[in-house]
């Protein structure tokens, strides 16, 4: 075979693991300290994917493989007061697919 052009889609569910802590340091003109924030949440959503890639014989039963892969969430709460609306990913992949 040649070289083969490939396009991908895919719908699932994402589990998102957000677990993070900030300390904000504060000084006015009255008083002065730090306040530390933190988010441990756990949240299941719909997600999708969108992606194309080349394949390219180098040799017998070896192809070198790009692809390009997008990938989304739809907006999801991680708690009463925020939710989140985009959460999304780039990803550019190069490797070496061999038949077995």
């Amino acid at each position: 075979g040649g070289v083969e052009l490939y396009a991908m889609a895919g719908v699932g569910i994402a589990q998102v693991n957000i677990n993070a802590e900030a300390t904000i340091d504060y000084d006015i003109s009255y008083s002065s300290g730090s306040v530390t924030l933190a988010v441990d949440t756990h949240e299941t959503t719909l997600a999708y994917q969108l992606g194309a890639g080349i394949s390219i014989p180098v040799s017998k039963g070896v192809k070198l493989d790009a692809r390009y892969r997008y990938f989304a969430t739809t907006d999801f709460n991680l708690n009463a007061l925020v939710n989140v609306e985009d959460l999304s990913s780039h990803s550019a992949l190069v490797g070496l697919r061999v038949d077995l």
